[in-house]
């Protein structure tokens, strides 16, 4: 299990979905003039950016190449509730106590 203590902490949390807020998959320009500027800004004064959203995580991963974003966030909810964070090795993991209650909690509802 990832550990979770060698996270840096934050001032300042700043969560924003992915698609048809980050991004506009429809028109030019996909990625939103100076929203990169203002998150790196952000991140500077102590914020960690955390992107929310419904797609599985390879697709996420697929979003974030296809748009071209200049870096990543500092942590990932997929699929609406599974929590990733950055592995120490340049990739990412979900291997954290929270996914594990929530795999857990929905394995148990689904059962019944």
């Amino acid at each position: 299990m990832a550990d979770l203590s060698s996270l840096p902490t934050y001032q300042r949390l700043l969560c924003l979905d992915f698609d048809g807020t980050m991004i506009n998959s429809r028109e030019e320009p996909h990625l939103y003039p100076g929203l990169m500027e203002k998150i790196q800004s952000l991140q500077t004064e102590g914020a960690a950016w955390l992107i929310n959203t419904g797609r599985r995580m390879e697709w996420l991963m697929d979003g974030l190449s296809t748009y071209h974003f200049p870096f990543m966030p500092d942590f990932i909810i997929a699929e609406e509730s599974l929590l990733f964070v950055p592995n120490g090795k340049g990739g990412w993991t979900d291997d954290i106590p929270w996914n594990h209650t929530r795999r857990a909690y929905y394995d148990d509802v689904q059962v019944r």
